[in-house]
């Protein structure tokens, strides 16, 4: 599939987690963290849902915000 090769490592990435919902921590570059699952993504944002005892949110956050992401265990 040529489209495959023309995907870069960042979106190859993204896209598996939104498919396999795996928890993530989101590290911002002012030192927020946002823990949760990636919902979506496109060319500048990804949307974060977190789920806490309370309720559930889903956060947009510019990719130019972004420190790290990582999973969590």
């Amino acid at each position: 599939m040529p489209e495959e090769k023309e995907k870069g490592l960042q979106q190859r990435f993204l896209e598996e987690l939104v498919k396999s919902k795996r928890t993530v921590k989101v590290f911002i570059t002012n030192g927020f963290q946002i823990t949760g699952s990636l919902k979506g993504f496109d060319r500048y944002c990804i949307v974060v849902e977190s789920d806490s005892k309370m309720e559930r949110k889903e956060s947009l956050v510019f990719k130019s915000a972004i420190s790290t992401i990582t999973y969590v265990s």
